[in-house]
């Protein structure tokens, strides 16, 4: 994010928000979420949180697209989707599948979708009880 002078806005619950989850999977998702965006970004980034109203709670990781984008949410967690004709962004279009494969096998749901100029992509997940 430095080196592309991305400053991050965040919005976060003022408490801890816990998962009895694979560590490994869930740093794997949101890895991937954050690469996504940063790459490919035309601005800044937004990531929030919302506190468990029940035992979910809802992480979402948006940011600007091009406005001649060509993306289509409804694709976006397909194998080697990439929504980028040119490829010049470096990505292989595997890295929204992972957090789709990943996302279904600790019991969450993820979505795409395209809101004013943003990429805004949303996942459910299971909290654990405090």
């Amino acid at each position: 994010m430095e080196e592309r002078g991305i400053t991050p806005e965040l919005q976060l619950p003022e408490h801890s928000v816990y998962m009895e989850t694979d560590k490994v999977v869930i740093e794997r998702i949101f890895q991937n979420l954050i690469t996504n965006a940063i790459r490919y970004t035309t601005g800044n980034i937004a990531i929030s949180m919302t506190s468990p109203e029940s035992a979910k709670f809802t992480l979402t990781v948006s940011n600007p697209i091009p406005e001649d984008s060509e993306l289509d949410p409804n694709r976006m967690f397909e194998r080697f989707y990439t929504g980028d004709s040119s490829r010049s962004h470096g990505g292989t279009g595997l890295g929204l599948a992972v957090v789709k494969e990943y996302t279904t096998r600790i019991g969450g749901e993820v979505e795409a979708r395209i809101n004013d100029g943003e990429l805004v992509i949303e996942l459910r997940l299971e909290a654990a009880e405090n």
